[in-house]
């Protein structure tokens, strides 16, 4: 059976973590009250999850696996690994406001319409993010990476496993992921 090239495993990646923003825009867009139990976990679980998968796997792999190796064999595309790697280490730092405003939320020292703000630019910003990845830069990688880096790429990807989309899923995402299911 042919491995899966690394950037079908991105592309896919992408969709699922499209999904758990697409579930984060549909809670802001309903009515928002700290009361909302059920809402605030589902917060807070998006939060964990962008944090375990997308913020601490899945773009440092990227960042290793892809965009290091095509810095060495495309430096005329140096400029554009720049700014996809600037923006690995703001989706980090999107994603700790959004978190620290979802608590302050809670608490009541931060308004909904504060929440919906910070929620709608994050995720012009990811949407962005991926979308220049995709159109930009994974083109670079089928027509310039060897089929040794592209393995490299595909085999590291292929290790991490998703604690939401995957067949084993962690403890604590089941709600996330019946709330995704439910949309879809």
């Amino acid at each position: 059976m042919a491995r899966a090239r690394a950037t079908d495993i991105i592309l896919a990646q992408h969709r699922d973590i499209a999904k758990v923003l697409k579930a984060l825009e549909a809670i802001i867009d309903g009515p928002l009250e700290a009361r909302r139990s059920a809402d605030m976990a589902q917060l807070h679980d998006i939060c964990h999850y962008i944090r375990v998968f997308p913020d601490k796997l899945h773009h440092p792999d990227e960042d290793r696996y892809v965009f290091g190796p095509l810095r060495t064999v495309a430096p005329e595309h140096a400029h554009l690994i720049d700014d996809i790697e600037s923006e690995h280490g703001r989706c980090e730092a999107l994603t700790s406001r959004l978190y620290g405003l979802i608590q302050a939320f809670e608490k009541g020292d931060a308004s909904a319409d504060a929440l919906r703000d910070a929620v709608r630019e994050y995720l012009a910003f990811q949407f962005e993010h991926m979308r220049k990845e995709e159109r930009e830069v994974l083109p670079l990688v089928d027509g310039l990476l060897d089929p040794d880096q592209q393995a490299a790429a595909a085999g590291a990807f292929s290790q991490h496993v998703d604690p939401l989309f995957s067949a084993n899923l962690r403890a604590g995402f089941d709600a996330l992921r019946r709330r995704i299911e439910s949309r879809t």
